[in-house]
């Protein structure tokens, strides 16, 4: 009949798209594993002993948005409770706040929340997922071990876990890796 003509041709297009497109489909489908599972939690209380650092990094980030971004400085961090023999502002020497910068800038627009603040190691880990994959390909010219690179680094249990904090280390891998 008619109708099953069309339903083969629209199959025969389908299973042809595939056939042309699979390597692409085979990355998006482990970006999309990978982002299923560094969003897992993603509201998930600051507790813990690995958060500690993000405590550190998220209040940084609430005062840039509270403050501004030059109150203290060129992108001088302050926190909310210095030590004793520290400065009364809060000011503290500390590594570059490039995620404490984003994290602020993006509070400024969407609001303080810790969904928004983590989707941006989310959004780092997956572009570090994809430089994986670019850097394995480029690197032994083999895609099977360039996937399989890509898929080990989207399944690693310690990069799920500290791809959903903020965190240096997402960025920081990123950047690594897309040097390379």
């Amino acid at each position: 009949t008619m109708e099953n003509k069309e339903e083969e041709i629209e199959l025969k297009s389908v299973v042809t798209f595939i056939e042309k497109n699979w390597r692409i489909l085979l990355i998006l489908l482990i970006l999309v594993f990978a982002f299923y599972l560094k969003v897992y939690h993603v509201d998930y209380p600051v507790v813990g002993y690995h958060n500690w650092k993000e405590v550190h990094y998220l209040s940084e980030a609430r005062n840039f948005a509270d403050d501004g971004f030059f109150a203290n400085g060129f992108f001088v961090p302050s926190s909310d409770y210095p030590g004793i023999y520290e400065d009364p502002s809060g000011m503290h020497p500390d590594t570059f706040p490039i995620i404490s910068i984003i994290v602020g800038l993006l509070f400024n627009i969407f609001g303080a929340s810790l969904v928004v603040a983590r989707s941006v190691g989310i959004l780092f880990s997956l572009g570090t997922v994809l430089m994986m994959y670019l850097f394995v390909k480029k690197l032994f010219k083999n895609d099977l071990m360039a996937y399989t690179a890509m898929f080990l680094t989207a399944l690693s249990p310690l990069f799920v876990f500290f791809s959903h904090n903020v965190q240096l280390m997402n960025v920081g891998l990123f950047f690594m890796l897309t040097s390379l």
